[in-house]
């Protein structure tokens, strides 16, 4: 008798515990069997335990189930916990064309920015699907987060990294507009280069180029957001070598051969340049080029002939950078009293170039918004109009504004515009966005 009791026993605690496995629970959500789940939930299965490599939440997201998602979330489910590769239950339902969970999923606080292996964002996973209202949805959640981020730092703007601030934030870093319009045919690759210390001996912190990296991080915010350039067809490096600006330029000029025609392309620099002294060529300068070495550097020519080498519908080219020896803060070969008026590059194709100054001026660094002057009045331009201007409103806007500050400060520096021949009647009436 005892015998028989104690297999009875064993058997039905067998059974209990195959019931509420998380592999019976995923069964459930995968059947959409609501009430089988709330049973099994009863019964002690774990809303977080991974099942065939996932959470039970990230398999409702999967399965487009809504009420599972709601039932897992309402009884503890962790909202960003997925699979163990980084994938998140935003990720799937997003990249899946999975609306009303993706809504879920916003309302109940899910991290938007999160990033996984080969697919980004969950905004960058939509745009790849092509799912226009989500895409539409997580801009507003993004757009309401940064209004939100705004409204806090009305109290404190102190950008903190282990735990020593920074810098305060600029008032164009937030607030940044959003657009709904998508531009599947523009691409951007945007560059940073600051720390030029850490990668060249014998460098003092003094030649590097204070906010070049904010200068660059927050151009490429107002591509995504207000230019409305998906997140896919953006290339943003910082502190980048040699090897980088070259594959970096080489990606962006084999957009322009597969598009036929119809491709945008933005190429924006905030970092050193430097002319050499013989040829008196332009270089941009890569953050592991001395000075001393310009000729190893990046002809600012050979980068025009690569962005022309096909056929573009419009090319524009933002240099916040000179050209002249002079620099933000010291200048690359600043001991050697280098102040050379650079060679002008001709300028072809369909292709307009905003440059931060004339080739025989410095381009200064407005301290207190923390970016170069052009691209502070550029960025403060895009989030008054919410990029509705044209390129010529644009330009005059940029070259009386910094024009004019710079000389308050005695330091003029005269933003500059130029054009290929080929659109000379064409490019004031271009659109930023």
């Amino acid at each position: 008798m005892k015998k028989l009791s104690f297999i009875a026993i064993t058997s039905l605690l067998s059974i209990f515990l195959s019931i509420s496995s998380p592999a019976q629970l995923v069964k459930a959500i995968k059947k959409g069997d609501i009430k089988e789940m709330e049973k099994l939930i009863a019964a002690g299965a774990d809303v977080n335990k991974k099942s065939v490599g996932a959470t039970p939440l990230y398999w409702a997201a999967y399965k487009n189930s809504y009420e599972a998602a709601r039932l897992l979330l309402d009884k503890g489910a962790n909202i960003n916990e997925g699979m163990s590769n980084g994938w998140n239950p935003i990720h799937i339902a997003a990249k899946k064309g999975n609306l009303e969970v993706v809504k879920l999923l916003i309302d109940r606080g899910a991290d938007i920015y999160a990033t996984c292996p080969h697919g980004g964002t969950p905004l960058k996973l939509a745009e790849e699907n092509g799912s226009t209202l989500i895409i539409s949805m997580l801009q507003q959640a993004i757009e309401k987060k940064d209004k939100n981020l705004a409204t806090n730092l009305e109290k404190t703007t102190n950008v903190i990294v282990n735990n020593q601030v920074v810098f305060a934030l600029s008032d164009v870093d937030i607030d940044i507009p959003i657009s709904k319009e998508i531009k599947p045919n523009t691409y951007a690759l945007i560059i940073g280069n600051e720390d030029y210390s850490s990668f060249q001996t014998g460098l003092s912190s003094e030649v590097n180029v204070d906010y070049a990296i904010n200068d660059a991080k927050v151009f490429k915010d107002y591509c995504t957001k207000t230019l409305g350039i998906p997140e896919k067809q953006v290339k943003l490096i910082t502190n980048a070598t040699t090897g980088q600006m070259i594959q970096g330029i080489a990606w962006l000029n084999s957009l322009a051969k597969v598009d036929n025609g119809k491709a945008e392309l933005i190429f924006y620099y905030s970092g050193h340049g430097l002319p050499d002294e013989e040829t008196k060529e332009p270089y941009l300068i890569p953050v592991d080029i001395s000075g001393n070495n310009v000729s190893l550097a990046i002809k600012l020519t050979d980068v025009y002939s690569k962005l022309n080498e096909f056929p573009a519908k419009k090319v524009s080219v933002f240099l916040d950078a000179c050209f002249s020896g002079g620099a933000r803060n010291q200048g690359l070969v600043a001991m050697k009293g280098v102040k050379v008026k650079p060679k002008e590059g001709s300028i072809t194709g369909n292709m307009v170039v905003f440059a931060s100054s004339t080739g025989v001026e410095s381009s200064g660094v407005y301290r207190e918004k923390h970016h170069g002057y052009m691209t502070y009045y550029l960025l403060k331009k895009l989030q008054e109009t919410k990029g509705d201007i044209t390129y010529k409103d644009l330009s005059d806007f940029v070259i009386e504004i910094v024009t004019k500050e710079t000389t308050l400060i005695g330091k003029t520096q005269t933003p500059q515009l130029n054009y290929s021949i080929n659109i000379e009647n064409a490019w004031q009436n271009w659109s930023i966005r």
